[in-house]
Formats: C-alpha cells, sequence, structure tokens
C-alpha cells in the first residue's frame, strides 16, 4: 500500500488550532510571566504540530473549588489571574476566554493562566471557543472581555451561589 503524501491533505482543525495557539505562546515565549503558562515549544510531525509542550500542573481552578476540604485564596487567586491578565494586555493580547477550567493551579497553589486558542491581539478575529457563562459574546479579541471576566471570576471566589458556570451573569 503506498504511503500518502500528507503535504496534499488540508490542515485539519486541530493542527491549525494547535498553530494558532502555538503562535500566541511564541510571542511571548522569551517574556515569561509567573502567571501564564510557560510555553516549551511544539512537536512537529510531517510538518503538522501535532502537540504543544507544556508543563503539567496539578489541577484545575474549578476542580480545587469543587474539592471543599482543601481551601483556596480566592484573594491571591484573583490577583495573580488579574497580573496575568495585565501582562498579556501590555502586550496588545486578550485571552478572551478566562474561566475556572482555563487556570490552573501549581502545587504551592500559585494561579497560571493556560487555554491560548482564543486569545488574539486586541482587535482581532477569535478563532477559538468560549467558555459559556464566563465571556462575553462577540468575534473580535477585546480587553473587555477579560475584565468581564475578572469579575464573573471575582463574585465565583467570593460566593458560592457564583460557582455554577452555566449561571447568566449581567454584562459589565
Amino acid at each position: 500500500m503506498p504511503v500518502k503524501d500528507l503535504t496534499e491533505e488540508p490542515p485539519s482543525e486541530i493542527s491549525q488550532a494547535l498553530l494558532v495557539e502555538a503562535r500566541i505562546y511564541e510571542s511571548f515565549r522569551d517574556l515569561p510571566h509567573p502567571h501564564i503558562l510557560q510555553y516549551k515549544g511544539c512537536v512537529v510531525r510531517d510538518g503538522r504540530i501535532v502537540a504543544l509542550a507544556l508543563p503539567k500542573l496539578p489541577e484545575t481552578l474549578g476542580a480545587r473549588i469543587e474539592d471543599e476540604t482543601r481551601p483556596i485564596d480566592g484573594v491571591k487567586v484573583y490577583e495573580e489571574v488579574s497580573a496575568g491578565l495585565r501582562y498579556l494586555h501590555s502586550l496588545g493580547l486578550a485571552h478572551n476566554d478566562i474561566a475556572p477550567s482555563n487556570i490552573m493551579l501549581r502545587e504551592d497553589d500559585t494561579a497560571v493562566i493556560i487555554d491560548f486558542g482564543s486569545c488574539a491581539k486586541e482587535g482581532e478575529a477569535t478563532s477559538g471557543t468560549v467558555s459559556v457563562g464566563w465571556s462575553l459574546n462577540g468575534p473580535k479579541s477585546e480587553k473587555r472581555k477579560d475584565k468581564h471576566a475578572l469579575e464573573v471570576l471575582k463574585k465565583y471566589l467570593e460566593d458560592p451561589l457564583h460557582r455554577d458556570p452555566f449561571h447568566q451573569y449581567e454584562e459589565i
């Protein structure tokens, strides 16, 4: 059976998504921030990105909040996510999908922003999907989406009634 020439096939949705995310990570690879996931590079096979090299972190903020036996310092998490977003915004980027599933915790409970599939320069089109109930709608990358998500995150961390990810929050 002959080997298929992969260069003739159009890129898959997965390889396109990995390419978009890798480009964002590459844009700040040499400028690390303690609250942004540290990108190490990517794995390329047959000229296509097949994986991103990223450190493994123990748990998402969402999983940790559900574990009521291990309290979390919500003020600290909020401040760390805010610092990470200020860094991204200083680079002209907006994350566009801040949610508990996109915030990981290190062993020492330091918050780290992950999942840059929806991240883009402000005003550019976003290509990823966003977390329902956390992000404002709209096809363009906007810092105001991150600011809105931060306000939702603050409520989520302060008040158990706001821990339902599908709860509809008012637009700020």
